[in-house]
């Protein structure tokens, strides 16, 4: 989710077929979190969701990126590449 706008916005997504319980993990830049030296891409949620319930809420951040990913990677993971 990109949100080039000043303001936050509330997002609502939405998935069909699902056909077991599913796990999302929220990643979010914004331009303090990267001008933090600290920083690390690292998840910040964690969203669960059934085929009964398939349905996620958030609020994004102006000026901001967000992904949600059904992989849990840390800062220091060396990723994932489909062979």
């Amino acid at each position: 989710m990109l949100n080039s706008s000043e303001g936050a916005q509330c997002i609502k997504v939405k998935f069909s077929r699902l056909k077991s319980r599913q796990t999302l993990y929220k990643y979010q830049i914004t331009e303090s979190t990267v001008n933090d030296s600290h920083f690390e891409m690292n998840p910040i949620k964690d969203f669960e969701f059934t085929s009964a319930d398939s349905t996620i809420s958030d609020k994004v951040p102006g000026f901001s990126i967000t992904v949600y990913s059904t992989y849990k990677l840390m800062n220091f993971d060396p990723g994932i590449i489909a062979g």
